[in-house]
């Protein structure tokens, strides 16, 4: 399987983020993933997280949160967070939930995906080498953002994500337009015995198919871009719908936050979609 890197720097006022070009063709779409760049947080948060249970000062992650939402033309006031737990849960978001999780409560628990078709309401996902998968349904005008960590990657939340929208909006999934964002890379996301054998029971000719290489060591890696390229391939979204950030959380670990990179001791990206 074939991934092309489809990733575009950008900087507005200060801070940088980087936007992917499958989305170029349609001025109504807003995705993109922040970088470490740009923030006022200190220490180990240094400079833009944009997390706010990693134990960083509120008030420094609001104001990360303005810049980048300046910065990017988001309405900060409207952003829908989700209460990601490694599930493969996902919710429709409508206009009811706007500001939750930054001016008003979290409106939800163990969700990993969440859908709109509403208009300039920003979903967020997150991630520090975890898999941000954006989509957008061009026809219904209807978006979704999902969080694939390795267990909603064996679970198949893409899956999921898809067939959630097709009886929400009517989307087909030929028509569907799928980004796989900034998270760790084949080369660099080592597991061990028990987590390989959770992507070979999800994955059939896992190893054939390059989703694993055994280190020879014990260890083995597991690719989570190849792995959910798999899983949307096989609901049925076409190959030359499905697209790639090529952006290495951990090996670009001075650009983005890597948990791996740091031990654990780091922020958090954001990916952020919306229907302008």
């Amino acid at each position: 399987m074939k991934l092309s890197n489809e990733t575009i720097f950008c900087e507005n006022e200060g801070i940088p983020f980087v936007s992917f070009s499958a989305f170029s063709e349609y001025p109504e779409v807003l995705a993109v993933n922040s970088t470490r760049q740009g923030g006022v947080s200190v220490g180990i948060y240094e400079s833009m997280n944009l997390g706010f249970t990693r134990g960083d000062e509120e008030k420094n992650v609001r104001e990360n949160y303005r810049r980048f939402c300046n910065a990017i033309g988001a309405p900060y006031e409207r952003l829908v967070f989700p209460m990601q737990t490694h599930t493969v849960n996902v919710r429709v978001v409508d206009g009811d939930e706007a500001g939750t999780g930054i001016i008003r409560p979290l409106s939800c628990e163990d969700i990993d995906g969440q859908m709109t078709n509403v208009r300039n309401l920003p979903l967020l996902c997150f991630g520090s080498d975890c898999v941000p998968i954006f989509f957008f349904d061009p026809v219904h005008k209807a978006i979704g953002a999902a969080h694939a960590g390795w267990r909603g990657t064996v679970g198949k939340i893409a899956q999921v994500m898809v067939e959630r929208m097709k009886e929400t909006y009517g989307t087909d999934s030929q028509e569907l337009i799928v980004v796989i964002g900034p998270s760790i890379c084949g080369d660099c996301f080592e597991i061990g015995p028990e987590v390989m054998e959770e992507f070979d029971q999800a994955f059939s000719n896992a190893f054939s198919e390059g989703i694993l290489k055994d280190k020879k060591n014990g260890k083995y890696l597991a690719d989570l871009w190849l792995s959910n390229k798999r899983v949307l391939l096989d609901a049925g979204v076409p190959e030359q719908n499905i697209h790639l950030s090529g952006e290495c959380t951990k090996c670009k670990c001075n650009t983005y936050w890597s948990h791996r990179a740091t031990n654990g001791q780091r922020g958090s990206n954001a990916s952020l979609i919306m229907l302008k």
